[in-house]
């Protein structure tokens, strides 16, 4: 599993070490992070979200509760997006039936 070293950067390496007080904090442990949490410390901002984001899904994880308008690029068109968001909040959907022909 890669380390934090190999991917992010100094900075953005030490706000989440000051933020779990311990420079040596693995993937799991930062994918248990609510997105918003994350977004809110110190010196991680937008380039530094989508950096700790990128490091996450090279090991297939992610943040907890990541907005539907950041997973924007994943999910292709408005009907996409209301199929995730549904999902993510317990619905399951279902392809419509073909309709005969007449």
């Amino acid at each position: 599993m890669p380390a934090p070293e190999e991917d992010l950067s100094t900075m953005h390496r030490n706000a989440l070490s000051q933020h779990f007080d311990r420079r040596d904090f693995t993937a799991e442990e930062l994918a248990g992070l609510d997105y918003r949490d994350v977004a809110r410390l110190p010196k991680v901002g937008t380039e530094g979200l989508r950096a700790i984001r990128a490091w996450l899904r090279k090991q297939g994880l992610d943040l907890r509760n990541v907005p539907i308008e950041q997973e924007a690029p994943f999910a292709r068109g408005p009907v996409e997006r209301a199929i995730r968001l549904l999902e993510r909040h317990g619905y399951r959907v279902i392809a419509p039936r073909k309709a005969a022909p007449r």
